[in-house]
């Protein structure tokens, strides 16, 4: 028999600026009442610069 499972996520975010974490707690339940938990966590570090792909000229 299968199950057929909700998946949902809670998310909190540390840090500001260019530099933080986010760190999201899924969660499955299946219509048998059967969980299983997961933790992520998604560091982001902007310290690259910009750059221009292409410079347009007027005509």
């Amino acid at each position: 028999m299968w199950c057929f499972a909700e998946v949902t996520y809670k998310e909190v975010n540390s840090g500001e600026g260019c530099s933080y974490e986010i760190y999201r707690i899924w969660t499955a339940e299946d219509e048998c009442g059967n969980t299983t938990v997961h933790k992520q966590t998604i560091v982001v570090n902007d310290n690259v610069g910009p750059t221009f792909l292409k410079i347009y000229r007027p005509m």
